[in-house]
């Protein structure tokens, strides 16, 4: 297993043919065809996600007028052991992005703009997580927005977490 696990949803709004061709022709455990279009998932739904599944980890977002930490609950290093699959890491949300046309379409230096529980969510990163709570994760929010395409920062791990999927299996190398 990689450093880091990013998430993306399988949303039309972020895969055009090519990439939807790139993404057929790989060995993706939990590929199971075309994707029906559907909305990004929000802020909401994932903190909804990580609270009702108990999951914990360091956020690396804001969220505009939120709790400290996103009101994600922190873990305790000395207690990771204890709670196998619970842990996310430290998470990264993204909105969508404009395609940019020049180099003035770059966004201003230093911090993103906090986002808002209503914020779309193109973008989720891990780094140092627990697998299975990564997926865990994923399969809920699926149920809540569509699937999402997860892979490591080598592209060797290679899965579509679906609602109903089995997070087992899919953490499973």
């Amino acid at each position: 297993m990689s450093w880091s696990l990013i998430a993306i949803p399988l949303c039309t709004a972020l895969w055009d043919e090519e990439a939807t061709a790139w993404l057929a022709a790989q060995d993706v455990r939990g590929l199971a065809g075309p994707v029906a279009p559907h909305p990004l998932p929000t802020v909401e739904q994932f903190l909804a996600v990580v609270e009702q599944q108990g999951l914990l980890g360091v956020a690396w977002f804001e969220v505009e007028g939120g709790a400290p930490n996103a009101g994600m609950r922190r873990w305790d290093p000395m207690a990771l052991d204890a709670i196998p699959g619970q842990y996310l890491g430290e998470v990264s949300l993204d909105p969508p992005r404009p395609k940019r046309r020049s180099i003035e379409d770059l966004p201003p230096p230093g911090r993103p703009p906090a986002l808002t529980l209503q914020s779309p969510i193109a973008y989720l990163g891990f780094r140092k997580p627990d697998p299975l709570a990564v997926f865990k994760l994923a399969v809920e929010l699926a149920r809540r927005s569509g699937p999402l395409f997860v892979f490591d920062d080598n592209m060797i791990y290679l899965r579509v977490a679906a609602a109903g999927g089995d997070a087992r299996a899919l953490a499973a190398p």
